[in-house]
C-alpha cells in the first residue's frame, strides 16, 4: 500500500529530477551557443583579416608602381638603378608604410624588391624633328613652356595630337585651354599637371594617343621645353644627343604579411607600366 507520504516523496525526486535535465540541457544549450559564437567570431576575423591582406597587397604594389616611375623620371645618367634601395626593406618607404599603417592595423609588413627588368630612359630638348622606336613605350612626357604664336605635334603610326601655345601664360589643344606658362603634358594617360577649366575629359582623350605597342613616335615644332620618354629598347634620332639612363620597368617584390589570424608571403612581378613585358 503506497501511503501519501511515499507519494509525495516520490514526486519530490521526479521534480528535483526534472529541473536538475532542465539545468544541464540548459548548460548544454548555453555551452554549444558559446561555442557556435566563438567559432563565427574566429571565422569572421580570420575573414577580415584575409581582406585587409588584400589591401595592403594592393597599397604595396600601387605605391611601388608611383615610387619606381618617379625615380625613373628624376634620376640621371649618372645615377645607377642597382642602388635603388628607397622601397627595399631597409628603404624610405617600407619604413614610411609601416609607421603609417600602425595604428589602424595590428600586422607585420615586410617588403623586399629588386628591378627585375631594364627601361631606356631619355631626356631632352623638344628641338627641331624627333624620332622614336622602341619595342613597348611606358611613358611619353613633354613639359613645355607656353610662347606665343608656337605648336609642336607629335605622331603615332595610328594618331596624332598638336598642342599651340597662342600666348605666354596658355596653350590650346582642339580648342580646350590650358592656363598656364608651364604644362607637363603625358601622352599615355593624357594627363597635365593643370587641368583645363572648360574641357578636362575632352582634353584627357585628346592627349593619350600613344599606348604600350606603337613602334614609332615623331614629333617636331617650335614650342621650348624638354621631353622625357620610358621604353623598352629604344632608339632615338634628333638633332641632339638626349641624355639617356637604364631605368625601372619591372620589379621583382617580396611582400610578407603577418597579422594575429593570417601570414602569407608573396613573391610578385610588378610592372611599372601596366602588363606589357
Amino acid at each position: 500500500m503506497v501511503t501519501p507520504n511515499a507519494r509525495r516523496n516520490r514526486g519530490q525526486v521526479i521534480l528535483i529530477g526534472a529541473i536538475t535535465l532542465a539545468f544541464i540541457l540548459l548548460g548544454i544549450v548555453v555551452v554549444f551557443n558559446g561555442v557556435l559564437y566563438t567559432e563565427t567570431l574566429s571565422e569572421s576575423a580570420t575573414s577580415q583579416s584575409t581582406a585587409d591582406a588584400e589591401v595592403v597587397e594592393q597599397e604595396v604594389e600601387r605605391n611601388l608602381v608611383e615610387i619606381a616611375h618617379r625615380w625613373n623620371l628624376e634620376t640621371g645618367p649618372e645615377t645607377n638603378p642597382s642602388k635603388f634601395k628607397s622601397i627595399d626593406n631597409s628603404g624610405e618607404f617600407a619604413y614610411q608604410y609601416r609607421n603609417t599603417t600602425a595604428n589602424s592595423r595590428s600586422t607585420i609588413v615586410s617588403i623586399e624588391s629588386n628591378r627585375k627588368d631594364t627601361a631606356n630612359v631619355v631626356r631632352n630638348e623638344t628641338s627641331g624633328s624627333v624620332n622614336i622606336s622602341s619595342d613597348r613605350v611606358g611613358s611619353f612626357v613633354l613639359d613645355l613652356d607656353a610662347d606665343s604664336n608656337d605648336h609642336i605635334g607629335v605622331k603615332t603610326s595610328n594618331s596624332s595630337v598638336t598642342i599651340n601655345s597662342p600666348d605666354s601664360d596658355s596653350f590650346n589643344i582642339n580648342g580646350c585651354e590650358i592656363n598656364g606658362e608651364d604644362v607637363r603634358f603625358d601622352l599615355v594617360t593624357g594627363d597635365t599637371n593643370i587641368r583645363s577649366e572648360s574641357c578636362d575629359e575632352q582634353l584627357k582623350k585628346d592627349l593619350s594617343i600613344i599606348n604600350n605597342n606603337d613602334p614609332e613616335i615623331t614629333f617636331s615644332g617650335d614650342l621650348v621645353g624638354n621631353y622625357y620618354i620610358i621604353a623598352k629598347n629604344m632608339t632615338v634620332h634628333s638633332p641632339s644627343s638626349p641624355e639617356d639612363w637604364e631605368g625601372i620597368w619591372s620589379l621583382e617584390a617580396v611582400i610578407t604579411y603577418k597579422s594575429s589570424d593570417v601570414s602569407f608571403q608573396r613573391d610578385d612581378t610588378i610592372n611599372v607600366y601596366g602588363d606589357n613585358e
